[in-house]
């Protein structure tokens, strides 16, 4: 009796988990699908690569430039501590 009832309890609780799970499958199967369709890379041309690198040169210089303009503003900051905390008091 015991044991029917534990059979009887585990199959109501597994009974919802059990759709879940069938459409986490088919999901996965259409996902595929669509990462092979994704695999098919356009063809690149030479031209087209030189003007992505150079747009992509162009990215990064700005980046260091911003960068540079940010030290710089640090430096002047950290000067400006340095020479409050040296300043003699009276």
């Amino acid at each position: 009796m015991q044991s029917f009832l534990l059979f009887f309890i585990i199959v109501l609780i597994s009974f919802p988990i059990l759709p879940e799970i069938k459409s986490k499958k088919e999901k996965g199967n259409t996902s595929n699908s669509d990462q092979n369709k994704k695999k098919k890379k356009r063809r690149v041309t030479g031209k087209q690569y030189l003007t992505d690198m150079e747009e992509y040169a162009d990215l990064l210089e700005s980046y260091l430039e911003q960068l540079e303009s940010e030290m710089r503003e640090l430096e002047e900051i950290s000067k400006a501590k340095k020479s409050k905390k040296n300043k003699p008091k009276k």
